[in-house]
């Protein structure tokens, strides 16, 4: 395993333990929050975080959606912002006006605002909002079959992105047709938007993803079929060697699976995978900041269809 790649994996693993130690029995957003602090390259600050925490409840109140699977992520960020009041009421500001018509009420808005905050000026923010509404809107009317409730997860990727919408979305269309009659993935419409954020040729991008999955498989790296498998079509969209990826994936596999909280009941082999997964994209893609707002919004969403799962146990 080479240096870099084992310093983010040694990261993760003290960030978890760190989170594990602060919100007790909260197993996977704990990880979710290591994970964004690993993204950030940084260690966390447990007395800062718990600062955090306390200014986070004393300024939301209980109903609030910040409270209802998000907090602590959303403490997280808190404390890496120079001013954690200040990034608290602006997301509360920007998750406000995604919603002023109260169509788009969701943990998702709450990702979204991250997206926007993290990438624009916080005085061009309205505009941004405007623009992932006009994006959401567009995908509904022209490409019902792929909108969902996460349309505004990914529209504000697109708005604060460089890149061309109609492009993208027949992009996506095409990359659709390329997958469906492969094999198919619960999250079929999902892999086609995370594969077309990358505009290259998409039956190359498609084939690859395809290829990758098979292979991995075929070495015991079994992804899981849904959020986990957005993971791999972003690995399948780097410009580094597929052998390397695959050598660097399963040297992560391996370190995680002895670490404790990243197996037996604190964690499936598919969820440590697609961290590891993370990690491989962070050592090959460090700043890239549009890979880095896919994964936070894998990330989260996959934490929210977790946490939402065990409530209604």
């Amino acid at each position: 395993m080479n240096k870099e790649l084992e310093r983010y994996c040694e990261l993760l693993v003290d960030n978890k333990i760190i989170m594990d130690g602060i919100f007790k029995f909260e197993w996977t957003m704990n990880t979710v929050s290591a994970m964004l602090l690993t993204g950030k390259d940084t260690l966390a600050d447990a007395e800062k975080i718990k600062e955090c925490r306390t200014l986070f409840k004393k300024n939301t109140n209980v109903f609030s959606l910040f409270r209802q699977y998000l907090s602590a992520p959303i403490i997280c960020k808190m404390a890496l912002s120079e001013d954690p009041l200040f990034y608290l009421e602006a997301l509360k500001t920007i998750c406000d006006q995604i919603d002023d018509s109260k169509v788009f009420r969701s943990d998702y808005s709450v990702i979204a605002s991250m997206i926007i905050y993290e990438n624009v000026e916080l005085t061009e923010a309205r505009s941004y909002i405007n623009k992932t509404k006009m994006i959401c809107e567009k995908l509904k009317n022209d490409h019902p079959f792929f909108s969902s409730s996460k349309d505004i997860i990914f529209a504000a990727l697109l708005a604060v992105s460089d890149i061309d919408v109609d492009n993208l979305l027949l992009e996506m269309e095409e990359n659709y047709k390329l997958l469906d009659g492969q094999i198919m993935f619960a999250s079929n419409r999902e892999l086609s938007r995370i594969l077309a954020l990358d505009l290259g040729a998409p039956g190359q991008k498609s084939e690859r993803f395809l290829y990758m999955y098979d292979e991995l498989k075929a070495r015991k790296m079994n992804f899981g079929r849904e959020y986990e498998l957005n993971v791999l079509a972003v690995l399948s969209c780097l410009d580094y060697d597929t052998e390397e990826i695959m050598k660097m994936l399963d040297e992560v596999n391996n370190y995680l699976r002895v670490q404790k909280g990243f197996h037996g009941l604190s964690m499936t082999s598919k969820e440590r995978l697609m961290y590891a997964a993370m990690l491989v994209i962070k050592t090959i893609k460090p700043d890239d900041y549009v890979i880095d707002n896919i994964i936070l919004y894998i990330n989260l969403s996959k934490a929210i269809a977790t946490a939402a799962a065990a409530a209604a146990a």
